[in-house]
């Protein structure tokens, strides 16, 4: 599905948060709301969600009148109990503009910025993390930062940040391979 005129709401409870997207569906001209993102490719701008759909989203973010009555539709006027709801359309926007080094994504959560500054410091600086948290990786089967929203997510990139660390530490030295190993 294509979205013009879209949004991101991000639905913040402690320190996990889910993002929906919302627009106007130029295919079916009508207001749309999306099941929660599970992965997002800028280079593309596709959103993959969890009912299994593909989101485009056309052009820059806007406001559709129909796509906030069927948001607010399905969850209301207000917030729900516990709940904060952000606008995440500029990140979003900023990561397909191509702008993915000017801004890590640092929530202000602990456990988010030691992931993110474990990336730093694998990586040797904010820009070089920057691009490998905003690539796909089919092996994380998401982009990275798309998994820092929750608790398991961070944990498996803070496992796979490790791993690379340890591989890029355990690489030999240059020069010729020994030629007795199997």
């Amino acid at each position: 599905m294509q979205l013009a005129r879209w949004q991101v709401y991000r639905f913040v409870l402690g320190d996990q948060y889910w993002d929906v997207l919302s627009g106007w569906d130029l295919a079916k001209g009508c207001g749309r709301l999306s099941t929660p993102v599970v992965a997002f490719d800028p280079s593309t701008a596709t959103a993959r969600t969890h009912s299994g759909r593909l989101y485009v989203l056309d052009a820059e973010p806007g406001y559709d009148d129909d796509a906030r009555y069927v948001f607010e539709a399905r969850y209301g006027a207000a917030v729900p109990e516990g709940f904060r709801l952000l606008d995440a359309a500029d990140e979003y926007w900023q990561l397909i503009a191509g702008q993915a080094h000017t801004r890590l994504p640092r929530q202000g959560s602990r456990a988010l910025n030691v992931v993110v500054g474990k990336a730093e410091e694998v990586f040797g600086g904010a820009d070089s993390a920057a691009l490998w948290l905003m690539a796909n990786h089919p092996l994380l089967g998401a982009t990275p930062a798309m998994l820092l929203g929750s608790k398991a997510g961070r944990r498996l990139l803070y496992a796979e940040l490790t791993r690379i660390e340890l591989a890029d530490s355990a690489a030999p030295a240059a020069g010729p391979l020994p030629t007795d190993i199997c």
